[in-house]
């Protein structure tokens, strides 16, 4: 039966329910509804309409989420948001799968927690008070609400870029909201919850710099000064000016590295979930490289219509290296804030308050009767710092009375730390400003009266990003079991002044982060419960997991950083680090994975040589260092360097080849890991058939650890399965290749039937038999349908999720056409590429440097499919080679594509009779290939092209380039045919069409010498004899081309050679 209307209510309240409560992204939460409750899915629902749910319900949260954020939880002048909520439940959920899926059961939240779900349906009756006619609601009307919605959001931007585009942004016309101009925030910003207080003067001066800035504005100043806030103060003052608006904040690299701070900077941009997939509605591959994926982001938002704000918080001096790269105005305003001083911007200089202001703001968190002079004498100690102003009074107040001003001002200037080792640490690390900054704070901080409990959140924030986070969810990360009283101390803190707070949020200062390295020196014993919930989630043994554990790469880069100087002590915080090695480099960051897999390598030899054999941790650390080498080995894969890539991996493979005492289990998935590693190396590297045995190796260990778990290895076994297959393929050894491919194919099938995930596999096991088969047969029909079967499940896949699977399709499409133009069905053939066009096209619209050769090749094989039939793929050639000259600017060899596509453009003028045109491009292809002539195919293209200019020329009678063209052709086929890579039958054609450019040219002794040079071919190399068809029709046509006097000249010139 279908799902009732009041259980798509109950599920849009459970999702409402959960990004309220900030447990956004919620996988976890998402997995605890539709994966453990056991009455939430009928156990008989088919697994291919469970995965629908699961990946429906997913993106529905993300959909309720940003309009969460988008509409401020306030009234539309359209609709509630409540409405706007429910709608995107309903379309993604309700729609959907009540109507493709009519087998579905009913679906309930009886496994909820009580608590919650009393909470759920106090929500649900209200909602139904009030809108009494919802229940009656059917899914074409709320479909029809959601489209009024989309149309009324759309008009108003529409209307709002007008008004912009006839009057340019003034910040001084109007200070009232444009009520129906709705920004598009791109992704989360932040929430302005505290009135700003004495900075009026420097927003205005700020929205003047911005509105006449012809380059990027900075805001600068000391740390704590306010910046930040202001920046807040300027966005939502501001925001109905604008059309999108995006706030990026940047983690700061305590190290003074160039490198390590433009990768903290291109990685807040590539790795903000919600700029990038939802705000720009991009997919990046796992194995992009970050800056690749910055890229790309930078050319969306500039393409995007403006007037657009772009916040960058934090800044550092990388900024400069991609000040070329940012969107610039007048479509965008950037607005930077940062410590340091930058030049070739904008800048606009944050001093300290003014007194009056300073007052002011102390007095908001101070309001207790005090001595005026003596408030002036505190303001003017501390230099009139906004953050320790607001810190010294929330002191002051927390204090109870037991504090005075006196005492403060006393404490303050004695400038005593009473620890000299602290202060000479504090001077030697920071500025004269910065460190007598930092000495008040210390003094504030030991001033204050703090719980175990709060300083112990303190400490969890040091261990932190720089971001804003929820009591529950760092409660999770440590492993906190009382958080009710866990929560009270954020709140405290927050009163106290140490923790900032936003929207169910809170934040620590990065100076505050600062003192509390100072003052309490946190150390491992805080975060072991972090460091073993890091490693559980960053821990993956296949790459199709990698996306899933990304979201924890930020958490455990900056802990380490935190720990470095533990990293030789903690063996648990050294597994943490191959983790994020790992990570790194499997989404090619190598620059991040190789210093680390460096210092690890050291760590784990260093350990050994002290360590005896017996010990319990030996064969563990022997194990980490494999692990290690190997990783090493695959960054010196990835840069060219094959020396290193063999020492590291043979050291990798002798350390698992004797190792003992680690479980199998990891043992299998490490070595065999390996082992695919290898095979891959020999057969990239060395090219030769070295790569089997390891492919066949990490096979049998690969079915070893399917005998352990069949449904947790099935995976494993399958993409091993495939490897050898391929590997097989790509040897010529087609029946054991096919073998292979029939055992993926038997597997994936039993298995498809279980579980969605595995039709992936039974896809690409289609795909590989049918090219198998065809290979061995060349019957192209008998291999159709499999090709059929593999592209419809695809198909369905990519229903599911087009971003996902859309690649892989276009790899299938690609190669079913390229077996349908080998057999020259080119009607076909043109099918399967243009599919494959459609696909890669939308693919490049959301990743231009990503997918941009792709839709080149894909391209160029439609083109010349196109031209095989006759037909004009004019317009596809002139793209394809647009893109790869784009490539090859950009440094990359494609320089063969290009010229194969040049080729083809030529082949289409002589098609279309412009010979003069197509004589052109072979020539400039030749040029090329000449050069090349004796790399990859170019001996091979040299004499097609050879043999087509001369049938060019002859037709524009250029009779005497024609024979030039043709001898050479002739040279090159000679030397072919004695290398034993020609048929004799080829060089006699070449032989007997340059007779005839000989004849035309009037050459006669040239002539005669080919006559006599193409009888020797006849008799001796094509093995013709005189009673054949073909060889009484060439001797009429070389008697014709001689003249009179033929059988004359043939028995005493000829004939003689013929014996």
């Amino acid at each position: 039966m279908l799902f009732e209307l009041n259980d798509y209510v109950r599920l849009y309240w459970v999702a409402y329910y959960l990004v309220r409560e900030e447990f956004f992204p919620g996988d976890k939460w998402i997995t605890f509804f539709l994966d453990k409750s056991p009455n939430l899915w009928a156990s008989d629902v088919p697994g291919k309409q469970i995965s629908i749910g699961k990946m429906l319900f997913g993106k529905a949260i993300k959909e309720i989420y940003l309009n969460l954020t988008y509409y401020s939880v306030r009234k539309t002048n359209i609709i509630e948001i409540d409405d706007i909520f429910l709608v995107a439940v309903f379309n993604k959920i309700g729609c959907v799968i009540s109507i493709e899926q009519r087998q579905e059961q009913g679906l309930t939240i009886d496994q909820v927690p009580k608590a919650q779900l009393r909470l759920f349906n106090e929500k649900y009756d209200f909602f139904l008070k009030q809108y009494p006619d919802i229940a009656k609601a059917t899914h074409s009307s709320l479909k029809k609400i959601h489209a009024k919605i989309e149309e009324a959001k759309q008009t108003s931007h529409v209307k709002s870029h007008l008004e912009h585009k006839e009057n340019p942004t003034n910040f001084e016309e109007s200070t009232q909201p444009k009520t129906q101009s709705f920004p598009i925030l791109l992704n989360l910003i932040p929430q302005l919850h505290d009135k700003v207080i004495g900075r009026e003067d420097d927003l205005v001066h700020l929205q003047n710099t911005i509105s006449t800035a012809e380059r990027i504005v900075v805001l600068n100043g000391l740390g704590g000064i306010g910046k930040t806030t202001l920046a807040k103060e300027f966005l939502h003052t501001n925001k109905y000016h604008y059309r999108h608006i995006a706030w990026v904040s940047i983690t700061a690299s305590d190290r003074e590295d160039l490198q390590e701070s433009m990768d903290n900077f291109a990685s807040a941009f590539a790795q903000d979930v919600v700029l990038v997939e939802e705000g720009l509605k991009l997919q990046f591959t796992t194995e992009k490289p970050v800056i690749e994926k910055f890229k790309i982001i930078m050319y969306a938002l500039q393409n995007l219509s403006g007037p657009n704000l772009l916040v960058i918080d934090n800044a550092e001096g990388s900024i400069k290296n991609f000040r070329e790269t940012l969107p610039i105005p007048p479509h965008w305003h950037i607005l930077v804030t940062s410590r340091g001083n930058l030049s070739g911007f904008d800048p606009v200089i944050l001093d300290n308050l003014k007194q009056e202001a300073a007052v002011r703001l102390f007095k908001t968190w101070y309001p207790n009767e005090s001595d005026t002079n003596e408030i002036y004498a505190l303001l003017e100690e501390i230099d009139y710092h906004t953050l320790t102003i607001e810190l010294l009074a929330k002191t002051l107040t927390s204090s109870l009375g037991f504090l005075s001003i006196r005492d403060l001002i006393e404490r303050l200037k004695s400038k005593n730390l009473n620890d000299e080792l602290l202060q000479d640490s504090i001077s030697t690390a920071h500025g004269t400003q910065e460190t007598t900054l930092l000495n008040h704070l210390l003094i504030t901080f030991k001033l204050v009266k703090l719980t175990q409990r709060e300083l112990y959140v303190l400490e969890c924030f040091y261990f932190l990003p720089p971001d804003y986070y929820s009591a529950e969810w760092i409660a999770t990360l440590f492993d906190v079991e009382n958080e009710v009283l866990f929560k009270n101390a954020f709140k405290s803190l927050h009163q106290k002044g140490w923790l900032q707070f936003d929207s169910k949020k809170f934040h620590m200062h990065r100076l505050i982060q600062q003192v509390i390295y100072y003052a309490l020196s946190p150390g491992l014993e805080v975060v072991e419960p972090y460091i073993k919930l890091l490693s559980a989630n960053t821990w993956h043994f296949n790459n199709s997991e990698i996306h899933s554990k990304a979201v924890y790469i930020p958490y455990a880069a900056f802990l380490i950083s935190q720990l470095s100087e533990y990293w030789k002590d903690s063996r648990e915080l050294t597994s943490l680090c191959i983790n994020l090695s790992i990570l790194y480099s499997q989404s090619t960051d190598d620059a991040k994975a190789e210093p680390i897999v460096d210092r690890l390598i050291d760590i784990y030899l260093k350990r050994l040589q002290t360590q005896d054999v017996s010990d319990e941790y030996y064969s563990r650390d022997k194990h980490a260092l494999a692990i290690c080498c190997k990783l090493k080995a695959s960054i010196a894969k990835h840069h060219g360097r094959h020396n290193d890539v063999w020492h590291f991996l043979n050291k990798a493979l002798n350390i698992w080849r004797d190792i003992k005492g680690i479980p199998q289990e990891i043992y299998l998935i490490s070595y065999q890991n390996a082992l695919t590693f290898l095979g891959d190396c020999c057969w990239d590297i060395n090219g030769t058939d070295d790569a089997g045995p390891a492919y066949l190796e990490s096979l049998r260990l690969r079915e070893k650890l399917y005998e352990i778990d069949q449904t947790k290895y099935l995976h494993e076994l399958l993409s091993g399965l495939l490897s050898v297959a391929r590997f097989f393929l790509g040897c010529g050894k087609y029946n054991d290749a096919k073998a292979y491919a029939d055992r993926v194919e038997k597997k994936a099938r039993f298995a498809i039937e279980k579980d969605i995930l595995y039709g992936v596999e039974l896809a690409d096991g289609l795909s590989l038999s049918a090219q198998i088969h065809f290979e061995i047969t060349k019957d192209i029909e008998a291999v159709i349908p499999k090709f059929q079967e593999s592209i419809d499940l695809y198909r369905s896949f990519s229903k599911l999720n087009e971003d996902v699977y859309a690649y892989r399709f276009t790899e299938l499409y690609c190669a079913f056409g390229n077996k349908l133009v080998e057999t020259e069905c080119f009607d076909l053939a043109e099918i399967q590429y243009e599919n494959a066009r459609v696909l890669v096209a939308k693919l490049y619209d959301k990743d231009r440097l990503g997918f941009r050769f792709n839709y080149a090749l894909i391209s160029g094989c439609l083109a010349r499919t196109l031209t095989a039939q006759r037909k004009d793929g004019l317009n596809h050639f002139d793209l394809a080679q647009s893109l790869i000259s784009e490539i090859i600017e950009d440094g990359q060899n494609l320089q063969m594509l290009f010229y194969e596509n040049n080729d083809g453009i030529a082949v289409h003028y002589m098609q279309k009779e412009d010979y003069q045109t197509a004589a052109d491009y072979f020539e400039k292809s030749n040029e090329f290939y000449y050069v090349n002539v004796f790399q990859g195919d170019c001996k091979f293209k040299l004499i097609s092209n050879l043999y087509m200019l001369a049938s060019c020329y002859t037709s524009l009678n250029e009779f005497e380039l024609a024979a030039a063209r043709q001898a050479d052709h002739y040279n090159f086929c000679t030397d072919m045919f004695e290398q034993g890579s020609m048929a004799g039958a080829v060089l006699l054609d070449s032989a007997v069409l340059l007779t005839r450019n000989y004849s035309e040219t009037g050459e006669r002794k040239l002539k005669e010498e080919m006559i006599v040079k193409s009888f020797i071919i006849m008799h001796f190399y094509a093995e013709l004899t005189p009673e054949d068809e073909l060889y009484v029709t060439l001797r009429d046509e070389l008697s014709a081309l001689y003249g009179p006097g033929f059988e004359d000249w043939f028995d005493s010139e000829v004939a003689p050679s013929l014996v």
